[in-house]
Order: structure tokens, then C-alpha cells, then sequence
């Protein structure tokens, strides 16, 4: 029977597909062998050198293709704001999809385009984990690049733990598919039970109450409307 997925909101604008165990497999064996980006473009601004967006994509390229990983990024301006959605999917059908807004001070073609690939290179460094040696912002001005190279590494070291963790963790992320089809007619979902444990019960032999919980409950939005339609037939008895 082919997976349901539910794309799930974890917060600060990230959504992650649940179950997410093939995707979060698939990027801690890319981040084992993610290499740091080159910084080889030159900022005349500050005098110092950084990875462009050609060169973190080249960088993550070949370890997310070994690994059943792509990335998309789809980008929009509204006049204030540039919002790039950056998309990172495994072949699986599992994703994690990232939204970050920045504000743009030049409002020509020029500095558009300028501020899209801005916030695609570093969308795309965030949610692939790509240590950039980059000292190409006012927050570097005064830091040298010893503390730099300090920071970075602090940072991936960081998203690599993170990613360890969630792909050790699948038990408990197992515990959030909350609800699965076993025919067009049969839909069940997970319930605890006196001993603490779970069992699968059927949406037919839930009391109203309770269906009126799971129909108010996002984890279970793939459904709400098989809720609703069992709440409704309860009401006409």
C-alpha cells in the first residue's frame, strides 16, 4: 500500500513530511560527507572572499544525488519582501520545505535579482547544512576569520547532531502517523490505550467527543473530512 504522508509545521516557517525516516536517514549520510563551501567570489564592499550561490550548489550537488536528494527553490517579490520557499525532497516522496523573507532595499531589477540570489544561497546553505566560509555581512566586520572558521564549524557540527538525532529518534516520530487507510471505507487511527500504549481503532467505533477532538487536531487534517462525515451520520441517529 502506497505511504500517507502528512506535511506537518514544526515552526519558524519549516514544514517536514510525516513519516520522515527516509529523509532524515538520507541527510545525515549526506551531511557525513558534505565538504565545506569554497569561498572563491570576492565582496569589494568588505574585502574578503565568500561561496556564492554556484558554489554551495556545487558543493551539496554530488552528495545529495548519492543520497535520493534533491533541492527546488521558488522565489517572489511583493513590492517590500523577497520570500524564497526552498523545497528539499527525497526520492522516497518524503520532504522539508523552508520559507525565508528578506527585505529588499534597491528596488530595481538589479537589486531584486541581487537580493533573490541572496536569500537563496543562504536558504539553501540552512536547510542542506552547508558550512559557508563567509564573512560577506556586517555581522563579520571586526571578527576575524580564526573566529569565523570557529563559528562555522560550531554551526555544522550542530546541524549534523540535529540531523543524528532526528534519524535516531524514529520511534517517536513513528508515534506522530497518527491515522492510516486501510480501504477507501476504513480509515483508523491511533489511540492510546489504559497501559499507556497505542491501538489502531477504526473512525466508526469513536464516540462523538472523540471524533470531535481528532476533527479540531492538526495531525489528523489529512482526514477531516471522513471525520466530519462520521460526525454528521452520528447526529442524524
Amino acid at each position: 500500500m502506497e505511504e500517507t504522508r502528512t506535511l506537518v509545521d514544526v515552526g519558524n516557517g519549516v514544514k517536514i513530511t510525516m513519516p520522515c525516516d527516509k529523509l532524515m536517514s538520507a541527510m545525515a549520510q549526506m551531511q557525513a560527507v558534505l565538504d565545506m563551501a569554497k569561498k572563491d567570489s570576492d565582496n569589494p564592499y568588505f574585502k574578503s572572499k565568500y561561496a556564492d550561490l554556484a558554489q554551495c550548489l556545487q558543493t551539496a550537488k554530488k552528495p545529495m544525488a548519492d543520497n535520493g536528494l534533491s533541492i527546488s527553490q521558488h522565489c517572489t517579490f511583493d513590492g517590500v519582501f523577497v520570500q524564497c520557499v526552498s523545497v528539499l525532497a527525497h526520492s522516497s516522496g518524503q520532504m522539508m520545505v523552508s520559507t525565508l523573507t528578506i527585505p529588499v532595499s534597491k528596488k530595481d531589477a538589479q537589486g531584486i535579482g541581487s537580493s533573490i540570489t541572496y536569500a537563496r544561497r543562504y536558504a539553501l546553505s540552512a536547510i542542506v547544512g552547508i558550512a559557508q566560509k563567509d564573512d560577506d555581512g556586517n555581522g563579520s566586520v571586526g571578527i576575524t576569520q580564526e573566529e569565523i572558521d570557529k563559528k562555522l564549524e560550531q554551526q555544522r557540527a550542530k546541524e549534523e547532531a540535529k540531523a543524528k538525532a532526528m534519524a535516531e529518534n524514529q520511534k517517536r516520530l513513528d508515534d506522530l502517523e497518527n491515522w492510516r487507510y486501510i480501504s477507501a471505507d476504513n480509515i483508523e487511527v491511533k489511540a492510546r490505550t489504559k497501559d499507556g500504549g497505542y491501538e489502531w481503532k477504526n473512525i466508526d467505533d469513536l464516540t462523538m467527543k472523540a471524533l470531535e477532538f481528532l476533527r479540531d487536531d492538526v495531525r489528523f487534517e489529512g482526514i477531516k473530512q471522513d471525520i466530519e462525515k462520521r460526525i454528521e451520520l452520528i447526529k442524524k441517529k
